[in-house]
């Protein structure tokens, strides 16, 4: 993230200075020894170049850089039958030197002197701050965005890189905008800072409604989240979600609750989380699957050091998984399971000018005997095993093109290599996946998911009510397989659809996505040519 600020200052005690250029104008001239006073006022037209040794140069004030530093830069310019012109040099050097460490508020001057001992003195000034405010803040505490700011406290000599570190740090939040700005102190040699803010109510929520239906279910589906991402004046976020189905409530009810917690002096992030859900309707095969689970988790992200518009994290993680599940065949029998796998993935976001690339890879790791009964497993599926390992990637481009289309390419999938609980199996069909299916309509233990996406330039650019609104034609294409099959279970299977779709956004808030797909492939509950529309709209803030 770049640096955004207004450089007003740097040393003129009554009149701001914009830029680090204009600061080097403003250097004091050197005070040219007395003989070479007498010598150059001796001649006019052209002036005789006075010549003298110089075999040190004594530096005042500094506290920056180290000997090693300041010696690699002046010593260029001492030696035998040296000038004025040699001494501006070295002074420019050493000005360069301290600007390239980052301490873009220090100036180097030459004080008058005599060189008859062949050492030249420079004067360093240290441009300390001698005020520091924060303004205009009206959610966000002025006393914490002050002390995350340690880089341009009072009597501190402001460091360029470490300001910007801190003001990328201070703006990790949407709803907050901070930027520095230096001008001028009242005594010279000093810096005045101050980080205006620009910030909004930290509250976010939106409500949605979308027909994401699985087989034998009621269509509709509400779901709602809120949001609050400045807890204790700390930045840290809860979030609450629900989702039901209105038609009828019992066919799925499913709660959860995210917090994220932001740490002062690192980066790092923690997320914890939870999810209750219950469901007592749900078809595998023609039997009737009436269950509920628990999940809860935390997660430990770690953003690593930008690389050149690359952006990119890592994170470990563990869940503990409680479902339930009893199974109506006949005879009712219960298969429950308890499990803790671990997690640990790998995200990165690459921005480019004709467009972004986005990886996800991870893997989930179950480990026997910890948390988990051998029995259980074998009880929900015939040959699965807790002791298990499942590698994921998701990739994605988006491209632009002329014309201002847009083309999405994507692929994800999943690898095991024996059998899974169908908690953990690769799930196909519905908005995410294929669309012309019903969610989850399959699922396998290994599987390979494709989707291309033309959308096309933003429609109805004169309707000002209207923003972003787009056609869209996809493909989709979903590979499965599932390992040691029971008897009539397919052994690997192919999902495809296509069509057209619409996005449109108005008033700033209301979004639509319509998707009209076409299914090409036969499956446990559609067939080849059926049709289904996938709806979502929501309402946000």
């Amino acid at each position: 993230m770049l640096l955004l600020m207004n450089v007003e200052m740097l040393y003129a005690a009554e009149e701001p200075i914009a830029t680090e250029a204009e600061v080097a104008t403003q250097k004091q001239d050197l005070a040219v020894p007395k003989d070479a006073v007498q010598a150059e006022a001796s001649t006019q037209a052209e002036p005789a170049v006075n010549y003298f040794d110089i075999y040190e140069f004594q530096v005042d004030g500094n506290t920056k850089l180290t000997n090693v530093q300041i010696e690699t830069a002046v010593y260029p310019h001492m030696g035998e039958k040296k000038s004025i012109d040699d001494v501006n040099k070295a002074r420019d050097a050493l000005e360069k030197t301290y600007h390239q460490a980052g301490y873009l508020t220090v100036l180097v001057d030459i004080p008058e002197q005599d060189v008859d001992k062949k050492i030249v003195r420079l004067n360093v000034t240290e441009g300390k701050v001698a005020k520091f405010r924060v303004k205009d803040s009206k959610y966000f505490s002025l006393g914490r965005i002050k002390a995350l700011s340690p880089s341009v406290q009072e009597g501190q000599v402001p460091h360029f890189p470490t300001l910007q570190a801190d003001i990328t740090r201070l703006n990790r939040s949407s709803d907050k905008r901070v930027t520095p700005v230096l001008r001028a102190g009242k005594t010279f040699g000093t810096v005045e800072v101050d980080l205006k803010v620009e910030d909004t109510l930290p509250l976010h929520a939106n409500l949605e409604l979308n027909n994401r239906y699985s087989r034998d279910t009621t269509k509709p589906r509400l779901g709602g989240t809120i949001k609050y991402d400045n807890l204790w004046q700390r930045e840290h976020s809860l979030s609450l979600n629900f989702l039901v189905s209105p038609e009828n409530t019992d066919e799925v009810q499913v709660l959860s609750a995210n917090y994220l917690w932001r740490f002062d002096t690192s980066d790092i992030l923690l997320a914890l989380y939870g999810v209750r859900s219950k469901s007592n309707v749900a078809t595998v095969g023609g039997v009737n699957i009436l269950g509920d689970g628990t999940i809860l988790g935390a997660r430990l992200i770690k953003p690593l050091p930008n690389l050149d518009n690359y952006f990119h994290s890592i994170s470990l993680g563990i869940d503990y998984k409680d479902f339930g599940q009893t199974i109506v065949f006949g005879t009712d029998f219960e298969t429950p399971v308890t499990y803790a796998p671990l997690s640990a993935s790998y995200s990165g976001t690459w921005q480019g000018a004709t467009g972004r690339t986005q990886l996800n890879t991870g893997v989930n790791v179950g480990l026997r005997g910890f948390i988990s009964d051998e029995a259980e497993f074998e009880a929900r599926r015939v040959g699965a095993s807790s002791n298990f390992f499942v590698a994921k990637i998701d990739l994605q481009r988006t491209q632009n093109l002329p014309k201002d289309f847009q083309l999405l390419a994507k692929i994800d999938g999943q690898y095991s290599g024996s059998p899974l609980i169908p908690n953990e199996q690769f799930l196909v069909g519905g908005a995410d996946t294929v669309r012309g299916y019903l969610e989850s309509e399959e699922a396998g233990d290994q599987g390979i998911h494709s989707t291309l996406e033309l959308t096309s330039p933003v429609l109805f650019k004169n309707v000002n009510w209207l923003q972003n609104t787009k056609l869209a034609a996809f493909y989709d294409i979903a590979k499965f397989r599932t390992i040691d099959p029971l008897p009539g279970q397919d052994r690997q299977s192919v999902l495809a659809g296509y069509g057209i779709g619409l996005r449109a956004k108005a008033w700033k808030n209301f979004n639509l996505n319509l998707d009209l797909a076409w299914a090409l492939r036969d499956s446990a509950a559609t067939e080849k040519g059926d049709f289904l529309s996938h709806i979502r709209f929501w309402y946000d803030f």
